[in-house]
């Protein structure tokens, strides 16, 4: 008998973390990269306030582990 588990798994990049947000997705992958330029758009003086706020609330969700 076979056993055949499927599991979709997305991996993230930033534009998808910020547009999507992270509750969307059960399973995902995000780089190290991404959470780099998270981390830089948070803190930019160049991004709008709207987008440096989803990227803070994406890097707590990250932190906290409650996506």
């Amino acid at each position: 008998m076979k056993l055949l588990v499927t599991m979709n798994y997305n991996f993230l990049d930033t534009s998808a973390v910020l547009n999507a947000g992270l509750k969307k997705y059960s399973h995902a992958y995000i780089s190290p990269t991404t959470l780099t330029e998270l981390e830089s758009i948070k803190t930019s003086n160049k991004k709008d306030e709207h987008i440096k706020y989803l990227a803070r609330e994406a890097i707590r969700n990250i932190t906290s582990n409650t996506i």
